[in-house]
């Protein structure tokens, strides 16, 4: 499990389930072999992402000092820093993928840069995006909201945000994770018939069953 590898202090700063972890980790990279294979480098993978890094680091939606602070002391730092932020959508991406083609962030680094930037920051956003009720629920629900604004970023703005507003407004407050799985399969609708639906459709049945404490990879 990747989230015994991650430090009982860094746990417990971002205070994330370690099966949130485990599913965060699996659906972005896998594990150390299939990272090494085929995620050290710059990646575009569709979509609104961007040039992403390491253990699912999307660049094109991170500010140049966000970038430096994460990855400091990797030699590409500021070609990174320069090339990712902004770079969303699949041409952009491309273009800034190209220019970062020998970039490799190896697994530890990942790790690491997972561990003491990305895990705590994405955990800050959930708490600001659903707010006090999530403190009703148990730590595989609230690392199930984590693991979805990970993936989905923190925006309640829009039909494809109904599912989370609902999750905000209706499940939290009943302290209802039942609901909440049942809004997380819900989401699969947004992917129906493009060519990510297969993963996304796994990934959100993952997610509820982690809100339902039965998720195990």
């Amino acid at each position: 499990m990747v989230g015994a590898l991650l430090t009982a202090a860094a746990l417990a700063t971002a205070s994330v389930s370690p099966a949130a972890v485990d599913l965060i980790v699996h659906f972005e990279v896998g594990n150390e072999a299939r990272y090494t294979a085929r995620y050290q480098g710059v990646i575009c993978p569709g979509g609104a992402s961007g040039p992403t890094a390491g253990i699912g680091f999307d660049g094109g939606h991170q500010t140049a000092a966000t970038i430096r602070r994460a990855f400091r002391g990797h030699p590409a730092v500021e070609r990174m820093a320069t090339h990712m932020p902004g770079a969303i959508g699949p041409e952009r991406c491309a273009a800034a993928r190209a220019q970062l083609a020998d970039v490799r962030v190896p697994w530890l680094t990942a790790l690491r840069v997972f561990e003491t930037d990305t895990l705590p920051e994405y955990h800050a956003r959930t708490r600001r995006a659903f707010g006090p009720a999530i403190d009703n629920v148990s730590e595989d629900g609230e690392g199930s909201a984590v693991a979805t604004v990970y993936n989905r970023g923190h925006s309640m703005l829009g039909s494809s945000r109904r599912e989370m507003r609902t999750i905000r407004d209706e499940c939290l407050p009943r302290a209802d994770t039942a609901c909440m799985a049942a809004q997380y399969r819900s989401m699969t609708r947004l992917w129906r018939g493009t060519p990510i639906e297969r993963g996304l459709t796994a990934r959100y049945e993952a997610t509820a069953l982690l809100a339902e404490s039965r998720w195990r990879r």
